[in-house]
């Protein structure tokens, strides 16, 4: 399974890389220099097709882009991780702009102001496996089949995801618990989710490796998705899809 599941990914993304040189980009784009000496970092994404990054590094775009961990964007120049830019967008989309069709379009509007030129492969770290537990999974299936990633959240009391599939959920929770998750569950749908804690989840993801106290909320956290959902996080050694920086040009400002 976890053979299969690695070349699958890698698959994926290496073909979404392909696929998204090739979409349908921003009608309208300004990528401009940030410079202000403050470390406010935010992105807004709108129903009506607008994207709008403030404070946010390459890397942090190619992250955003191609739906990797942070830590799983590697390579490439300095500045990519240092310098941080401005990014307004507006694309003309029917109905609710979504992560899904917002990738594709980043990712085109940085290999064009970026000239960024990228390429996979699989990273090993320590992590959990999302698996499907021992008395199977409990999950309702989505009223609406179109994923919506960008509209799960997470707070003290309740973890909350409407329309997100298996891969989608095992990132983000992965992100928000300071953990790799991969998804081992062999599941293709989309599912509504919800489960219910009561876990300080802003004490988790910024606590130093080893932190015990981090590590026994974030056991509950999984204690709970076990019991809720019936899928088991499992500690072992995962592989997941990394993007690596092979080229990357400052923007020109002429082109904004």
């Amino acid at each position: 399974m976890t053979v299969s599941l690695t070349v699958r990914a890698v698959a994926m993304l290496a073909c979404a890389i392909l696929c998204w040189a090739a979409a349908d980009g921003f009608e309208v784009a300004s990528v401009k220099p940030n410079l202000a000496n403050d470390r406010l970092v935010t992105v807004q994404l709108s129903p009506d097709g607008r994207f709008m990054a403030r404070g946010y590094t390459l890397a942090l775009l190619i992250q955003r882009a191609y739906a990797v961990r942070y830590r799983f964007v590697l390579g490439g120049p300095e500045w990519a991780y240092s310098d941080r830019f401005d990014i307004t967008a507006k694309a003309s989309v029917p109905g609710r702009f979504t992560e899904a069709e917002m990738r594709p379009m980043l990712a085109k509007l940085l290999t064009e102001r970026f000239r960024l030129r990228v390429r996979t492969e699989m990273k090993e770290t320590p992590g959990y496996a999302l698996e499907v537990g021992r008395g199977g999974a409990t999950l309702t299936p989505a009223a609406n089949t179109l994923e919506h990633p960008d509209s799960a959240r997470m707070t003290n009391e309740e973890f909350l995801a409407p329309a997100i599939g298996m891969t989608d959920f095992a990132r983000f929770l992965g992100n928000k618990m300071g953990v790799a998750v991969a998804d081992e569950t062999g599941l293709t749908g989309t599912y509504d989710i919800h489960v219910r804690w009561e876990v300080p989840v802003n004490q988790i993801a910024n606590a130093e490796p080893g932190d015990e106290a981090a590590d026994v909320l974030r056991g509950v956290a999984f204690q709970r998705i076990e019991q809720q959902l019936g899928l088991k996080l499992r500690s072992k050694k995962v592989a997941l899809p990394a993007v690596v920086i092979d080229h990357a040009e400052k923007p020109s400002a002429a082109e904004n």
